[in-house]
């Protein structure tokens, strides 16, 4: 039950570091396309409302309270910063280039030059979301990379396979990867 995509191309390093033998190869972006569209949406709204009220003689930049002014500024200035990652979601939209890769032992994630592999005995549970077409590939995983804490809190993460084809079967993959290696 393999399902190889030989027309993704995976970086180079990512290809050389993971080796030959895999389950599948997805090409993925880091998160839900609705989620990017309501950022840039909102990007687009903030930047047209702060050019209406910045236009001459707005009654709310003419204001002789201290207090307003100091808390509309900020308000402005938390929104602005905000708005400024439209053209960044605007790329993230257009690009996929969160590569995951399945071998027999791990799953593999490549993401900005970096590789994170995780053993399938790591995974504690798998969920999809979605359908055959189209879907979402939850897996539940013993964290990587613990932080050090002085709090005794539970060091487990989500890595997510976002809006890819064939959700079904990659998740029929994952569940059976993990329970080959669940009492390893």
């Amino acid at each position: 039950m393999k399902i190889v995509n030989n027309t993704i191309e995976i970086p180079p390093e990512f290809s050389k570091a993971i080796g030959i033998e895999r389950d599948f190869v997805i090409a993925s972006r880091g998160t839900h396309a609705s989620s990017l569209i309501k950022d840039i949406l909102f990007g687009i709204g903030w930047i047209c409302f702060l050019l209406f009220l910045f236009r001459p003689g707005s009654p709310l930049l003419n204001t002789d309270d201290v207090f307003l002014s100091i808390f509309v500024g900020s308000i402005l200035l938390i929104f602005t910063i905000l708005a400024l990652y439209t053209p960044y979601n605007c790329i993230m939209l257009l690009i996929k280039k969160t590569y995951f890769v399945s071998t027999p032992q791990k799953i593999h994630m490549f993401f900005s030059g970096k590789i994170t592999s995780i053993d399938w005995k790591d995974v504690l549970s798998v969920i999809v979301d979605g359908n055959d077409k189209k879907g979402d590939v939850v897996l539940h995983c013993k964290d990587p990379f613990p932080q050090k804490s002085i709090l005794p809190a539970p060091k487990y993460c989500n890595l997510v396979i976002y809006e890819i084809e064939g959700a079904q079967r990659i998740g029929e993959i994952c569940k059976r990867r993990m329970e080959e290696h669940k009492n390893h």
